[in-house]
């Protein structure tokens, strides 16, 4: 196609991970996307040396933002784009991309507004009347907003604004894990159980609950060893996920990885037995579909679009948000039955390859842009 429209992405890229960041990169990879679109990228990705600054008011967040609006303008001006595609988050954050939006539309560009943000709902249902008002006002910039499931849709149109334009497109995963779910995985000979958590390490990840039910699992069964890959989420809380990885260290059966991504990511999922992620706030992480395209059972809380995809007992096995006592017991269950797991890994393969393969994404996210245009 000549003269291929030219869609403007706006978000980090996947150096400190996350699940903005890999939707961005699934975007901007797709073939599918390119043969009908021009794909233009303004990356947000923050410095390495800024994390502490994380959802803050710090002068050096305002002059990051301020850098980027500058590009986001040099994009307008010179590359005109006739889509843009914001993702929404949550906190401090929130505002900055209202700002991209508002920009975007002054100059005639259709915005879509991606809503990712795991904390939203705090924002919505703030008990200050200005923020609501502004939260209304953000989100109706959009010509469409993306939602990540049916009960996220109900949500914005019921909290929010009943006039928002929603598409429900739900999360996918990258080549690589698209591809692993047609392989077959081998385990057997394995002495021991291994549990990954994958995502960012902070409260709202509920790492300090795993790092406290790591010692109960360990007594219990000393087979089981768990792996926590990822970076710091916010800088406020370095000293207490400090703590708590030393702490855990000492117990032993457990390894920090840091920040992986690409085939040492890809390597971690298929070296694991069980998938946990106990978080306080969700809307639908990348993760989880990470993990049952490569078959594993999966130990969560109920939280955001989670349970309305996924039945306990069948996909996984909810814990109560915060309950240490009830996440060791989940994991001990399921390094104790490997027909469990086995059963919930065959099960969310299923359910994976029949509703969130990247051609279902795909093809929504371009039939978006084509009827914008």
């Amino acid at each position: 196609m000549a003269n291929k429209p030219r869609v403007l992405l706006i978000g980090p890229t996947l150096k400190q991970m996350g699940g903005v960041g890999m939707v961005n990169e699934i975007l901007l990879a797709s073939t599918s996307l390119r043969d009908d679109f021009e794909l233009l990228h303004l990356d947000t990705t923050r410095p390495e040396d800024s994390i502490e600054q994380v959802a803050t008011l710090a002068v050096g967040n305002f002059w990051l933002f301020f850098k980027q609006w500058l590009e986001l303008l040099r994009i307008l001006i010179t590359q005109r784009p006739k889509i843009m595609h914001q993702p929404i988050t949550d906190r401090i954050s929130f505002y900055k991309e209202g700002v991209f939006m508002l920009t975007a539309r002054l100059f005639g560009v259709r915005v879509v507004g991606h809503l990712h943000g795991n904390a939203f709902k705090q924002l919505a249902e703030n008990k200050r009347k200005p923020v609501r008002q502004s939260v209304r006002f953000v989100m109706g910039l959009p010509k469409v907003v993306i939602a990540l499931s049916d009960g996220w849709r109900d949500y914005l149109l019921q909290q929010v604004s009943p006039k928002l334009k929603i598409v429900v497109v739900e999360n996918t995963v990258d080549t690589d894990f698209a591809q692993l779910a047609h392989q077959p995985v081998e385990k057997s000979g394995r002495t021991t159980c291994k549990v990954l958590f994958m995502g960012s390490l902070g409260t709202r990840k509920g790492i300090p609950e795993i790092l406290r039910a790591l010692p109960i699992v360990r007594a219990q069964n000393s087979a089981v060893e768990f792996v926590v890959p990822g970076g710091l989420e916010l800088g406020a809380e370095q000293m207490l996920i400090d703590q708590a990885k030393s702490e855990a260290l000492t117990v032993g059966g457990v390894a920090f990885p840091g920040i992986v991504t690409g085939q040492p990511k890809l390597e971690l999922f298929k070296d694991a037995d069980i998938f946990l992620l106990p978080s306080h706030h969700e809307n639908f992480p990348i993760s989880v579909l990470e993990a049952m395209a490569s078959r594993l059972p999966l130990v969560i809380t109920p939280v955001g679009a989670l349970p309305e995809v996924l039945q306990d007992g069948i996909h996984c096995l909810f814990v109560p948000v915060g309950d240490v006592q009830k996440i060791a017991e989940a994991v001990l269950k399921l390094s104790q039955e490997p027909t469990l797991r086995d059963s919930m890994g065959a099960a969310n393969l299923a359910l994976y390859q029949s509703r969130f393969a990247p051609e279902a994404m795909m093809g929504k996210i371009k039939t978006i842009y084509s009827q914008l245009l």
